[in-house]
């Protein structure tokens, strides 16, 4: 379970920090819209993931969201810090976006209460976002 929370901070440090993520212009405010629609799709996911069967059965689109959420950390990161002129017009959807990160650490939570749906649930966030090893 500490390494599943690890990897939920990991991520939710990765889409939270500094309102950031991209489309065709790759603009703060793009990113975070899209940021949105990742975590929300995610959310969905996990919402279906109740023991290790769900799991498995979900495991091929929680790579493939956790893949999309490396790709928007990496725009977010070449995009830089947000300009003090445009934090108040993004305040409002880095609400939504924390608001939805916060829905995805309790889906993990909850995940982790079931051993093997938490391994599976891990090693598919682990393959996109790889966690360093704190041994």
């Amino acid at each position: 379970m500490p390494q599943l929370i690890g990897c939920v901070f990991f991520l939710s440090v990765l889409v939270v920090s500094e309102p950031l993520i991209a489309q065709t212009e790759e603009t703060h405010s793009s990113l975070l819209d899209e940021s949105i629609e990742v975590l929300t799709g995610l959310n969905e996911v996990l919402a279906a993931v109740k023991d290790e069967a769900s799991a498995e059965a979900r495991q091929s689109e929680i790579v493939e969201f956790a893949k999309r959420m490396r790709t928007l950390t990496e725009k977010a990161e070449k995009l830089g810090p947000v300009p003090e002129d445009q934090k108040e017009e993004l305040a409002k959807p880095a609400g939504k976006v924390q608001t939805q990160s916060k829905q995805l650490i309790n889906h993990l939570i909850r995940i982790s209460g079931d051993r093997y749906a938490s391994e599976i649930v891990e090693a598919a966030l682990r393959s996109a976002n790889p966690v360093p090893s704190t041994e």
